[in-house]
């Protein structure tokens, strides 16, 4: 008997996504390094995946990165 996983890949994947834009939502400014840190921390995720999420919340106009720094979009 096949076993159902608890999360599929999107979930785990809006999940990630999610820990990102809150990290930078509690502080604004941060750099790249240190959400790639903090998640590779927590998620064990790569320094290249992580800037693959976060190019991503850029070009979705979540986040927004300013001379390296970054900070959670206002909404409209």
């Amino acid at each position: 008997m096949k076993k159902t996983p608890l999360r599929d890949g999107a979930a785990i994947r809006r999940e990630r996504l999610q820990m990102i834009v809150e990290m930078v939502r509690r502080e604004p400014g941060i750099r790249i390094t240190k959400i790639q840190v903090q998640m590779a921390m927590r998620t064990g995720l790569t320094k290249k995946r992580v800037s693959e999420y976060v190019k991503e919340l850029v070009e979705g106009e979540l986040l927004v990165e300013e001379e390296g720094h970054f900070k959670v979009a206002r909404k409209q």
